[in-house]
């Protein structure tokens, strides 16, 4: 089995569970985090606790998503590959070997 962890945009969640589930993946973890990487940071405006100060700046940290999916070894590279193929899915993947899982009852 492999474990894919995908950190994409917000915006990006719909289309990735999409091709995920075109996959026949059945579980999926998701996560809302802040991080800082490669991804474009969009400026925003700038707030203090009552009002719009009207000035823009670009945050060191943003909210992402954080996606975790088991599969067959089989599926994990043609997974990879569509995800890549989407131009619409902006992010990074890490892929990493699941040597045992067992169920808890």
């Amino acid at each position: 089995m492999k474990g894919l962890i995908f950190y994409i945009r917000n915006n990006d969640f719909a289309s990735l569970c999409q091709v995920l589930q075109q996959n026949n993946v059945e579980g999926i973890s998701h996560f809302d985090i802040n991080g800082r990487g490669k991804l474009k940071r969009e400026e925003v405006e700038q707030m203090t606790e009552v009002y719009r100060t009207g000035k823009k700046f670009i945050p060191e940290f943003v909210s992402r998503k954080r996606v975790e999916v088991v599969v067959k070894d089989s599926d994990s590279h043609k997974i990879v590959e569509e995800v890549r193929k989407s131009a619409e899915i902006q992010g990074k993947v890490f892929v990493y070997d699941i040597s045992e899982s067992f169920d808890l009852q």
